[in-house]
């Protein structure tokens, strides 16, 4: 007599991604995915497992529900767009160079390096010194870099060498034959 049929208040779930992806939306560790439900009268029983994204890629999701004391279920929470990225991004550099000085400054060298990532089209790359420097008489490390949308990122080096021979040029053309 006036009080609540239990049977027909059905509970409402949510479901929470964790941890929350970065600013460009991407995580680089495994996501867990718990639900939690809400109800009003009878309470909360149960709620689905929680579960775990652990597979590389974008717009994963994960559905679940929550069931009530007096055996309702809910409509099912899906929590989505979660998208995972372990995997560092590569780096393609150049083997150490040795070039020779075009004058006293040294030479400029121009080389080739980049980066790809499984997963971010154009991670953000940069060599320093760049390619197309004048570098100087002697060894130069060059270091690049590499951080794709999920903040992974990869650091490699290679080294520029440039050599001065022009004074064994100039004494060995004095020196032809009279040294």
């Amino acid at each position: 007599y006036g009080l609540p049929d239990l049977r027909w208040s059905l509970p409402t779930a949510a479901g929470t991604a964790s941890p929350a992806p970065n600013s460009n939306g991407w995580n680089n560790t495994d996501v867990t995915v718990t639900f939690t439900g809400v109800d009003g009268l009878s309470g909360i029983d149960s709620c689905a497992a929680n579960v775990l994204l652990n597979t590389e890629g974008a717009g994963q999701s994960a559905t679940g529900a929550c069931a009530d004391l007096a055996g309702n279920v809910s409509a099912p929470a899906t929590a989505s767009g979660i998208n995972i990225d372990k995997t560092d991004p590569a780096l393609s550099l150049p083997a150490n160079i040795v070039v020779e000085a075009t004058g006293a400054s040294g030479a400029v060298v121009n080389y080739s390096a980049s980066a790809n990532d499984n997963l971010d089209p154009a991670p953000t790359f940069g060599c320093s010194p760049s390619s197309g420097a004048t570098f100087p008489i002697g060894v130069t490390t060059i270091s690049c870099a590499a951080t794709d949308q999920a903040d992974n990122s990869s650091a490699g080096s290679f080294t520029v060498t440039v050599q001065d021979r022009s004074e064994e040029r100039r004494v060995g053309k004095e020196c032809r034959g009279a040294c």
